[in-house]
């Protein structure tokens, strides 16, 4: 039989039978081609359901036919890292693309710690390279933040943030405080240095009062003059005049309320004689209800080097501070026929004036409802002071 010749199986080595006009001659036996085939098996694919073969040697069969994996290729595309630049693959079915390739995001996330609130203790996530690290998880933030409002400043209007849990929320905002920062000027009667705080400063431009102009240890000294209703004098645990170092009678004063509020004596000089003013009278020394000596009042000389006098020849009383400014004084004065103003006992009126002249009180007596003048315990006329 001409045409044919023998080749040998590829697995076996058996003898095949093989024609020279076959196009493809048998490299296997029958018996190892069926064995071979043998270990092909057919499989569903998971996307189309169309049969795949596959060899029971593969590591990883496939589960997808060819041209369902040509499609699931088709879906995933390349972005760059947003740090080094790199190729990063994406799917399309991705909600939330990364922007960052493996690498870099565990540099980012090395940045990061976690730290507790310190409020409630919740532990919540800091990044390091953050200049103010959070003292506060977001809920409790937004609790904290729902405490702050907005007020308008009192003098300029601008905006302010404020805290429902502050005591006192401030009035002005930074700025006006800024331009009405504390002041320094100096006292007219003393002239010694004081501060004028920034609480005043505004509190005197939104009245339209002028800024004070005297210091609080004379203003209260004023305050304390003001405020005598009248003056008398006392006595001691043996019925004895209380009197000062002169022996002369010590003057008490009180306000309407009868609370004491200071007095008025004479002092003695280094040879123990009593004090004298220009005209030979003794001064009057004043102190406040604590003993701490707050002026005098005494007469003066005028160019001439008479005793200044009031229009009804009287001596004028002038009072000073303890630095020897005068910041008042008192006189007498006449009615429209000329005679001198005089009270319901029948004793001349004393008047007092201020430094600028404004008439700002009197000094005179009363009568009890008998008609008498009102008397202290020593048996002299008290002396009632009227504020204008």
């Amino acid at each position: 039989m001409s045409g044919w010749y023998s080749i040998s199986c590829d697995d076996c080595g058996e003898e095949i039978r093989a024609h020279e006009d076959w196009d493809n001659p048998p490299k296997l036996c029958k018996s190892c081609r069926d064995a071979r085939n043998a270990k092909w098996s057919v499989i569903s694919c998971e996307d189309c359901g169309d049969d795949i073969k596959v060899h029971e040697d593969w590591d990883n069969p496939p589960k997808i036919c060819k041209s369902c994996r040509e499609k699931r290729n088709a879906k995933w595309y390349t972005v760059k890292c947003q740090d080094c630049g790199c190729d990063i693959k994406v799917h399309e079915d991705w909600e939330h693309a990364p922007k960052f390739c493996k690498s870099c995001k565990e540099e980012r996330d090395a940045k990061w710690y976690e730290k507790k609130c310190e409020d409630c203790g919740t532990a919540f996530r800091v990044c390091r390279e953050w200049e103010h690290t959070p003292r506060f998880c977001s809920d409790c933030k937004a609790k904290h933040d729902a405490k702050w409002f907005e007020k308008p400043c009192e003098e300029c209007g601008t905006a302010m943030r404020v805290c429902r849990d502050w005591d006192k929320p401030p009035r002005f905002c930074p700025d006006c405080k800024k331009r009405h920062a504390p002041k320094t000027v100096r006292c007219s009667h003393c002239n010694k240095s004081f501060e004028i705080s920034m609480g005043l400063q505004l509190k005197c431009r939104e009245n339209g009062w002028d800024l004070p102009s005297r210091c609080p240890e004379c203003k209260a000294a004023a305050e304390r003059v003001k405020s005598i209703a009248y003056t008398r004098t006392e006595q001691k645990l043996f019925g004895q005049v209380k009197t000062d170092e002169s022996g002369r009678p010590i003057k008490f004063h009180y306000d309407k309320h009868g609370k004491f509020v200071g007095q008025t004596k004479t002092e003695k000089n280094w040879f123990g004689q009593v004090k004298k003013d220009d005209s030979g009278k003794a001064i009057k020394f004043h102190f406040d209800n604590t003993g701490k000596k707050t002026g005098q009042s005494s007469t003066k000389k005028n160019w001439f080097g008479q005793i200044k006098k009031d229009e009804t020849g009287n001596a004028v009383q002038y009072h000073s501070n303890n630095q020897g400014k005068v910041t008042s004084e008192t006189r007498r004065e006449k009615n429209w026929f000329g005679q001198t103003k005089k009270d319901e006992t029948g004793n001349a009126i004393s008047f007092q004036f201020s430094k600028s002249g404004k008439k700002t009180g009197s000094t005179e007596q009363k009568k009890t409802w008998v008609g008498n003048a009102k008397l202290d315990e020593n048996g002299k006329p008290i002396q009632f002071r009227k504020k204008y």
